[in-house]
């Protein structure tokens, strides 16, 4: 497959050997990321190493399964230790989850994950569903 680059909200950069680039577009994002990575220790080891190399700073926070408020809390609290600026998710859907909280809460000023909560949208089931009833309008038979 051809390598490609689309810059719309957000930037999508892919293909064979960009995962190289990470140091140098996140440099121009920030000065210290916060890496939230589930499954492999060794690419986000590799992650944080180009990062440091492009001259930004990192801290990586591992994500075990769905995140929950606790592991939320526990990112967010690695990422202002670090004071960074840019936020990372590595690896599978729970990792991206993740990363998207902690983002939300530095950008939103929001203290603790247990807050995202006024960000929720609520749905309830009506008591009941009424149907209305509309007049035939099938033309008369004959």
């Amino acid at each position: 497959m051809s390598k490609f680059e689309f810059f719309n909200v957000p930037r999508i950069v892919f293909g064979r050997g960009q995962f190289s680039r990470v140091g140098q577009l996140t440099a121009q994002m920030g000065r210290a990321v916060l890496l939230v990575y589930n499954g492999s220790d060794a690419l986000a080891e590799r992650a944080a190493s180009i990062i440091a190399a492009a001259g930004a700073g990192s801290a990586v926070f591992r994500q075990r399964g769905e995140p929950k408020v606790g592991d939320v809390d526990a990112a967010l609290e690695v990422a202002r230790r670090a004071n960074c600026d840019v936020v990372i998710g590595l690896g599978g859907g729970s990792a991206i989850d993740c990363a998207k909280a902690v983002d939300l809460c530095l950008a939103a000023g929001i203290e603790d994950a247990a807050a995202l909560d006024d960000f929720r949208i609520r749905f309830t089931y009506p008591d009941k569903l009424e149907a209305p009833t509309l007049p035939d309008s099938a033309p008369p038979a004959g």
